[in-house]
């Protein structure tokens, strides 16, 4: 079983800037001003803030603000950066564009409750802001509204065809729909414009994955680490591409690769340990859970995983402890029941297979499997009668009879 780091799937848009002061009769503010946008635009972020930082010192206002968020954004300096769009809001708070850079901003801090309610503060203003229609789509992605953000992004293109970064966050939402086909379409279109952005090859690669198309996947994946080779996700994706192919050498190729980048990833360890299971490698599939569990003691899959790894090697106590410590942080974990009472049923330990059975289904009473378990240790302790019942439960939910009986005899399956 494979797991991939999973990332909001956002793309910064550019800020807009505001102009120069007029060149006639500036004062020593408007000429600080002045320079703090031409080293902004020549993206002299440093210089810019520090020429920003006299303006407003000497003159304090709205547009000085903004640019000087706007530079403190491009370095890096994402609550800087808020603060100073709030200030300039708190100046001049009829301008659209600021409410929109903010929201920007917040939407690169993961704070899209707060991006939507400046881009609805930005779009009562000005209607017509492609940017703020196309914020407002990402944050509506990111906050797991798909539909109302195509409609958002719809209505960025419709005012901008050529804007890409429209096309990108709406394939977004388009994944989120379940349109992976939509979303390559609309990744297409992007990646033609800006065919050096190794983001839009692996989010296309996302894409290719949903829609089965795993060959196409790992050539995305592949480009994305071509014009990126320290991109960590890419590495990550592709592994898990390769495992679905069958491809396990390439897919341990690049989960080393991602723990040279990344070597306190508990989540790359469980990638690459499933690896080594599927080749047969229980040893060293041990080995990557044991790290994994050491890095992240409360991660539910490492357990499992290691539950797995120890009944190949016929550690079946240790697997027995391993299921249980999933179930104490996954209390309706079924599957670890299932393996745990399978175990049991190996260890001839009959009533506690039974003891995880009717937890079983009692949280689902659907699990024909767990019925036939059941039977077969209630047919291991002479209880015929209860045995039979389970049968013929797991003939009512659409196993064969024959089937069943045949499983009852047989020694314990393996999970």
């Amino acid at each position: 079983m494979q797991v991939s780091i999973k990332r909001l799937l956002t793309v910064a848009a550019a800020a807009s800037l505001l102009g120069l002061a007029a060149c006639l009769g500036l004062s020593e503010a408007d000429e600080r001003y002045n320079a703090g946008v031409e080293s902004l635009s020549e993206q002299r972020f440093n210089d810019a803030i520090a020429q920003f930082d006299l303006a407003i010192s000497l003159e304090p206002s709205s547009a000085a603000f903004h640019n000087r968020a706007l530079a403190k954004e491009r370095a890096g300096n994402l609550t800087g950066a808020v603060d100073d769009y709030t200030r300039s809001i708190e100046l001049g708070p009829d301008l659209a564009i600021t409410y929109a850079n903010r929201a920007g901003v917040y939407n690169q801090l993961g704070d899209f409750q707060s991006a939507l309610e400046d881009l609805r503060q930005s779009l009562s203003l000005d209607n017509d802001s492609v940017a703020a229609h196309t914020q407002l789509g990402l944050a509506l992605v990111n906050l797991d509204r798909p539909e109302e953000a195509l409609g958002s992004l719809d209505r960025a293109i419709d005012l901008d065809s050529s804007y890409a970064f429209a096309y990108s966050i709406r394939a977004l939402a388009h994944l989120s729909l379940g349109a992976p086909e939509s979303a390559i379409a609309d990744l297409d279109r992007t990646i033609q414009t800006d065919p050096e952005n190794a983001s839009l090859y692996l989010n296309r690669g996302v894409a290719q994955e949903a829609a089965r198309n795993l060959e196409s996947a790992v050539a995305d994946y592949s480009q994305a680490i071509l014009i990126n080779p320290t991109y960590l996700t890419a590495y990550v994706k592709r592994g898990s591409a390769y495992d679905d192919l069958g491809r396990f050498d390439d897919a341990v190729s690049d989960y080393n690769a991602a723990l040279y980048l990344a070597p306190d990833s508990p989540v790359i360890y469980t990638n690459r340990g499933a690896s080594y299971h599927a080749q047969g490698q229980s040893t060293k599939a041990l080995a990557d859970f044991n790290a994994a569990i050491s890095l992240d003691p409360d991660s539910a899959l490492a357990w499992y995983n290691r539950g797995i790894a120890n009944e190949d090697l016929g550690r079946l106590e240790e697997a027995v402890g391993d299921y249980g410590r999933v179930m104490a942080i996954s209390p309706g974990n079924i599957d670890a029941l299932i393996n745990r009472a399978l175990v049991y049923s190996t260890l001839e330990r009959y009533r506690s297979s039974i003891t995880d059975m009717d937890r079983a289904v009692e949280i689902d009473p659907t699990y024909a499997k767990a019925y036939l378990i059941r039977a077969r240790a209630y047919a291991r302790l002479g209880l015929e009668t209860l045995s039979q019942a389970d049968i013929d439960r797991a003939v009512d939910l659409g196993v064969d009879r024959a089937q069943a009986v045949l499983s009852i005899a047989r020694p314990a399956p393996s999970p």
